[in-house]
């Protein structure tokens, strides 16, 4: 099949027309392949059929060529890539589950030395204590000790201080616990080259999760995917949701394995692309308009409060914003809006941010992370900024509005402040 996509190609088609070309024929073979593995419960070819080896074959083709990125002599079967050597920078690789074991991190490193790995482990004995940094000192490289940096986070499908068991049969530990989209905002970050995620388990829960709330920009992910008796109450059949969820974020299956290593019904190692994936792109806009169209807000009413001098509100009296507000000179005042979640995606605690999109800041945080706990759909939002009156007096305005998480596209009607400084 992949010598008839090569061939088909006319000589006269530019680098990308042919690319283009090969991917739209390999779409039509992927489904092909997909549709008979739904049937028969195997690849075209394969003889087995066992939810494990039906996998392995994944009739996506790496236009790119793969690295395999095994340690020799280690346990673990290794992780796939697609044209890490072909990378272009700036290039940002997030590594969930180390278990103290960096080989993936430092297979990554050889064939991609560009690249910033961002290291994060939910469970505190597997860091040692010359690796463990903040989220202010995880830079994504590696330690002049030969390590890589290690944040104590958990990823899961939501936010705060939670339980969470990291390995089977282990003490569930409280960890700080953030979702994706937090994670990446918090760190600055818009695109991941490669998502790698081992996570025993909680993968099912972030995935779906990913799929009902939107995907951030990713190249590839690589995935364990557990399930058994010791990853309750996930079987076999587990595995079939998660792939049509990943799929259907625009990624292709390239590579499957067993992780014979924990067992004959322990693991699942996935490799998925992006179906357009390049070395170079590092947005993927199917992914952020499915996304913008779940994250809609409507005002529901704003009040407001100042003091008459200095910068103390606190006991002054709240008033219903019907116009413009009168505020001294010099004085803080404070708006707060009540805002109602009226689209099909849950506004996760700190996951946005409110924007300046005209105007004068007068002293606002604009570093502000919104809202202060989850906002399920349906459900009203609670946003307050507190700002200083300029030294001046006359007629002033200024404009903002919520943006969503790593895509920081606006949505609601832009909240428009007008004050007249006596």
């Amino acid at each position: 099949m992949m010598i008839r996509l090569w061939l088909s190609v006319s000589i006269g088609h530019t680098l990308g027309q042919q690319l283009e070309h090969m991917q739209t024929l390999a779409e039509e073979a992927y489904w092909q392949s997909r549709d008979f593995v739904l049937e028969t419960g195997t690849w075209p070819g394969k003889s087995t059929k066992t939810a494990f080896t039906g996998w392995r074959g994944a009739p996506w083709p790496c236009f790119f060529g793969e690295e395999h990125l095994h340690v020799p002599g280690t346990y673990e079967v290794g992780y796939r890539t697609c044209g890490l050597r072909q990378l272009v920078p700036p290039c940002i690789v997030y590594s969930f589950g180390s278990g103290g074991d960096f080989g993936f991190e430092d297979m990554v490193h050889k064939f991609a030395p560009a690249c910033k790995i961002f290291v994060f482990d939910a469970d505190p004995l597997s860091i040692s204590s010359d690796t463990l940094v903040t989220q202010q000192e995880h830079t994504g490289l590696k330690g002049e000790n030969g390590m890589w940096p290690v944040q104590l986070l958990a990823l899961t499908n939501r936010s705060g201080l939670l339980k969470v068991q990291c390995r089977p049969h282990q003490k569930p530990v409280t960890v700080m616990t953030k979702t994706l989209r937090q994670i990446m905002a918090r760190h600055g970050h818009n695109h991941i080259d490669i998502l790698k995620i081992d996570i025993e388990g909680h993968e099912h829960a972030v995935v779906q999760h990913l799929a009902m709330t939107g995907w951030p920009s990713i190249g590839q992910l690589l995935i364990e995917v557990h399930i058994g008796p010791d990853y309750p109450p996930r079987t076999h059949s587990s595995f079939d949701p998660l792939v049509n969820q990943v799929e259907s974020a625009g990624f292709r299956l390239f590579y499957a394995e067993h992780n014979i290593f924990w067992g004959r019904n322990c693991c699942l190692v996935f490799s998925f692309i992006q179906r357009f994936w390049q070395p170079a792109v590092k947005d993927f806009p199917l992914l952020h308009h499915k996304q913008a169209a779940g994250y809609r807000a409507r005002l529901v009413r704003s009040f407001w409060a100042a003091s008459k001098s200095g910068y103390e509100i606190e006991g002054q009296p709240w008033h219903l914003i019907t116009g413009p507000l009168t505020v001294y000179s010099g004085a803080a005042f404070s708006i707060v809006w009540q805002i109602l979640n009226v689209g099909t995606i849950d506004w996760l605690a700190d996951s946005c941010d409110i924007h300046l999109v005209s105007g004068d800041s007068w002293g606002a945080n604009l570093a502000l992370h919104v809202p202060p706990a989850d906002v399920l759909v349906n459900d009203t939002a609670t946003l307050r900024l507190v700002f200083i009156a300029p030294n001046r007096t006359g007629f002033e305005e200024a404009t903002w509005s919520l943006r969503q998480p790593v895509t920081y596209f606006p949505f609601g009607h832009p909240m428009v402040v007008q004050i007249h400084i006596i």
